[in-house]
C-alpha cells in the first residue's frame, strides 16, 4: 500500500511522524531529567536543532535509497528499450528478406501467367510448335 502513495507524500508523512514522536519523547525526557525550569528552557532551545539534524539525516537516507531505486528502474527500462529496438531491427530484417524471397518467384510466376493468358502471345507460341 505504501508504494501507491507518491514519494513526496511519503516523505511528508515520515517528517510529520518523526516530528510528533520527537516532540512527545523529548518533552517527557526533559521533565524526567530535571526539575529546573532554566535548564529545561536551555535544553528545549537546542531541541529544535537536534530535531532538524536527526530528521535531516533520516530523510537523507530515505531519499538516497529512493534515488538508488529510481536509478535501477531507469537502467532496467533502458535495457528493455535497447532489447526492444534490437528485436524490432531483427524483425524488420527478417521481413525484408522474406519479402524478397517471396516476391521474386511470385513475379516470375505472375509474368508467366500473364503471358499464358495473353491470346496473341499464346497463338504465336502455338504456331511455333512443330
Amino acid at each position: 500500500m505504501l508504494n501507491r502513495i507518491p514519494f513526496q507524500y511519503r516523505i511528508t508523512i515520515l517528517y510529520i511522524v518523526i516530528g510528533a514522536l520527537w516532540i512527545i519523547f523529548s518533552d517527557r525526557l526533559l521533565v524526567h531529567l530535571t526539575d529546573d525550569p532554566k535548564l529545561i528552557l536551555k535544553i528545549s532551545t537546542y531541541k529544535g536543532w537536534f530535531y532538524v539534524l536527526i530528521t535531516g539525516i533520516l530523510l537523507f537516507g530515505v531519499i538516497g535509497r529512493e534515488i538508488k531505486r529510481r536509478i535501477q528502474l531507469f537502467e532496467q527500462l533502458q535495457a528493455a528499450k535497447e532489447k526492444a529496438v534490437e528485436a524490432d531491427r531483427l524483425k524488420t530484417t527478417f521481413l525484408a528478406n522474406l519479402s524478397h524471397y517471396i516476391r521474386t518467384p511470385m513475379n516470375s510466376i505472375l509474368g508467366f501467367i500473364e503471358l499464358y493468358q495473353d491470346k496473341e502471345t499464346s497463338e504465336k507460341n502455338v504456331s511455333l510448335r512443330p
